[in-house]
């Protein structure tokens, strides 16, 4: 599995304030589906320092049946920076929003955290960052 690198807006763009509005949206990136089986956790994204880390949906793509399933999204020490237990219902297929916000001020890469749960045979979900880029540059 690929881990995703989360973009940053480039330092010079053609055009009056082109790279400060390049700056300023919010940005969405998608891991890798990630699957039941595999190794957890899963380094999903490179978060540059300096990003602003707004929420994340999280895509169920394949019902889990493992009783005590759950996916957790976070980083090394804090696995549920972003996403705790309980917070994305894994056994039904559909999306779960997720606020947490969080600024990192360093390199950092989140993980997620997968449980398969007892007698797991099925389960896949996707997970989509939102963010800001270089969120404490000097206008």
């Amino acid at each position: 599995m690929a881990v995703r690198t989360l973009k940053k807006a480039p330092v010079v763009a053609p055009g009056k304030d082109v790279a400060e509005i390049l700056r300023m949206g919010l940005k969405v990136m998608a891991a890798e589906e990630i699957a039941y089986g595999d190794t957890s956790p899963v380094s999903a994204f490179k978060v540059p320092a300096n990003s602003l880390v707004v929420g994340l949906v999280a895509e169920v793509t394949q019902a889990w049946n493992g009783t005590g399933a759950s996916v957790t999204v976070g980083v090394t020490g804090t696995t549920d920076r972003h996403a705790a237990a309980g917070d994305i219902t894994e056994a039904s297929l559909g999306l779960a929003a997720v606020w947490k916000p969080y600024h990192y001020t360093a390199d950092a890469t989140i993980i997620v955290t997968v449980v398969p749960g007892t007698a797991a045979s099925t389960g896949k979900i996707r997970i989509w960052l939102l963010y800001l880029p270089e969120t404490n540059k000097a206008k």
